[in-house]
Protein backbone atom coordinates (compact mmCIF):
# COMPACT_ATOMS: atom_id res chain seq x y z
CA UNK A 1 0.00 0.00 0.00
CA UNK A 2 2.79 2.48 0.59
CA UNK A 3 4.53 1.71 -2.35
CA UNK A 4 1.17 2.25 -4.34
CA UNK A 5 1.18 5.65 -2.40
CA UNK A 6 4.65 6.47 -3.21
CA UNK A 7 4.52 5.78 -6.74
CA UNK A 8 1.67 8.15 -7.16
CA UNK A 9 3.41 10.99 -5.38
CA UNK A 10 6.09 10.55 -7.68
CA UNK A 11 3.80 10.70 -10.47
CA UNK A 12 2.30 13.34 -9.79
CA UNK A 13 5.43 15.40 -8.73
CA UNK A 14 6.64 14.99 -12.27
CA UNK A 15 3.15 15.69 -13.62
CA UNK A 16 3.75 18.84 -11.49
CA UNK A 17 7.19 19.98 -12.51
CA UNK A 18 6.50 18.84 -16.19
CA UNK A 19 3.30 21.49 -16.54
CA UNK A 20 5.56 23.57 -14.80
CA UNK A 21 8.32 24.06 -17.92
CA UNK A 22 6.45 25.45 -20.61
CA UNK A 23 8.75 23.44 -23.36
CA UNK A 24 6.78 20.35 -21.69
CA UNK A 25 3.43 19.78 -24.17
CA UNK A 26 -0.03 18.36 -23.44
CA UNK A 27 0.66 15.23 -25.42
CA UNK A 28 4.07 14.06 -23.34
CA UNK A 29 1.93 15.34 -20.13
CA UNK A 30 -0.80 12.68 -21.17
CA UNK A 31 2.10 9.64 -21.80
CA UNK A 32 2.14 10.03 -18.15
CA UNK A 33 -0.91 9.42 -16.91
Amino acid sequence: MKAQRYSKAVLWSRLYFAGSCDDVSLEIIKQYI
